[in-house]
């Protein structure tokens, strides 16, 4: 079962998917947590816009490839 999800999650159709949530979600969240910070010209550690990024890259990631799990599952 932890093959079959993790075979989901590295297919191109989910990566994808996953790099333009994590760019979208991201972004909004980058201005609506740093934003003032980023006016006064100051900027957020990097390991801060790191995780900004990475949560919704890997939230989409998992739940893509655990929808393409189930969805494989019923199918047959």
């Amino acid at each position: 079962m932890i093959k079959l999800i993790l075979s989901n999650a590295l297919t191109k159709k989910t990566l994808r998917r996953g790099i333009i949530v994590a760019t979208v979600v991201g972004s909004f969240l980058l201005l609506i947590n740093q934003g003032p910070a980023l006016v006064e010209g100051t900027y957020p550690a990097l390991w801060q816009v790191i995780l900004t990024y990475l949560v919704p890259f890997l939230v989409s990631v998992l739940s893509s490839a655990l929808t393409d799990t189930h969805n494989a599952g019923n199918s047959g």
